[in-house]
């Protein structure tokens, strides 16, 4: 235990939260090896017609700062920043936030919010806008191999659907993005508020709000994948596509449903974190991030020569395969 910064803020190696810290940085260690690696082999679809492809080339880099940014919250927690000890007996007492005093605006400005509050909050939200990503993909992907198969019986409403739920999902997030923000703010300048009900509970609602409508977009999509690839002819591509399809939207609709019961139910417990730490974040973020990212590998196909041009990854692999069909 390293004592760094005074008796009530050491840093406790082994702690649970500080063990959730290590596998965050691994995870986004994983992260950033896919974006670059996908980068230096030109798979992020930057030669491809398929808006989703170029679009969804973000999701690697937009987890390993939201993972990045949990570890050093999870740190932070660990630490006491921007706290004081109640008693003398530091580890062991009670820690309330810093609070100070601006001449300049003459009001009590509470640190904790700004400095360490913020890290959970943008790993939350860079979370989301990355799964937000996958959700679009998924439906843009579906728009496509639809309109490729039965472009003469779609309706106009049915050709403006995908355009419609992209629109939905952007204005989701920043409405998302907005009332984060708007909290942050109320909590750092409104110090006074902090025994009400409303204050200690705001976040825990609001990210159960958002990881159960990601679970509902993300279920209905694989769901919808799913009947679609049921409905075509039997192949190896389409049915090896169609499992990942299933596994991946039942694990990441599950565990984000699950979570938002947790964050319902005890929304306090959930961002004081310091017994549940794996539970409340660790398990529903990891689990399908790293499933996403593994799927996200660059693979190479098979029966391209070792000598030949082939070789190269081409724009289409391992996001869309030769058949125009979805492989994330």
């Amino acid at each position: 235990m390293a004592c760094t910064f005074g008796p009530s803020h050491c840093f406790h190696e082994t702690s649970m939260l500080m063990v959730c810290a290590y596998v965050y940085l691994g995870a986004a260690f994983f992260a950033g090896y896919i974006h670059l690696r996908r980068a230096y082999l030109r798979e992020h679809g930057h030669n491809t017609i398929l808006v989703p492809v170029r679009r969804v080339r973000f999701f690697p880099l937009l987890l390993l700062v939201a993972f990045g940014a949990r570890a050093a919250w999870f740190i932070l927690l660990d630490v006491h920043a921007m706290q004081v000890a109640e008693s003398s007996s530091g580890d062991n007492g009670r820690y309330r936030n810093v609070v100070v005093y601006v001449p300049l605006l003459d009001m009590t400005v509470d640190v904790y919010p700004l400095g360490v509050l913020s890290w959970n909050k943008l790993a939350t939200l860079l979370y989301v806008s990355a799964f937000t990503l996958l959700v679009q993909f998924w439906a843009d992907m579906l728009h496509h191999t639809n309109s490729t198969h039965d472009k003469s019986s779609r309706t106009p409403v049915q050709r403006a659907r995908p355009s419609r739920q992209r629109n939905v999902l952007v204005i989701a997030n920043v409405w998302m993005y907005a009332v984060e923000i708007a909290l942050l703010l109320v909590k750092t300048f409104y110090p006074d508020q902090s025994e009400s009900t409303w204050y200690m509970n705001s976040d825990g609602w609001c990210t159960a709000f958002f990881f159960c409508g990601l679970a509902g977009a993300l279920g209905y999509d694989a769901f919808r994948l799913r009947q679609f690839f049921d409905a075509q002819e039997h192949s190896r591509v389409a049915t090896y596509v169609a499992e990942r399809v299933t596994v991946l939207g039942l694990l990441c609709a599950g565990l984000f449903f699950l979570r938002a019961i947790l964050f319902l139910s005890t929304p306090v417990a959930s961002f004081q974190a310091t017994a549940t730490p794996w539970l409340f974040y660790a398990i529903p973020e990891l689990l399908p991030g790293g499933l996403v990212l593994a799927l996200m590998r660059v693979k190479h196909d098979s029966s391209s020569s070792s000598y030949g041009k082939d070789l190269s990854p081409t724009e289409r692999t391992p996001l869309v395969s030769p058949e125009n069909m979805l492989s994330v």
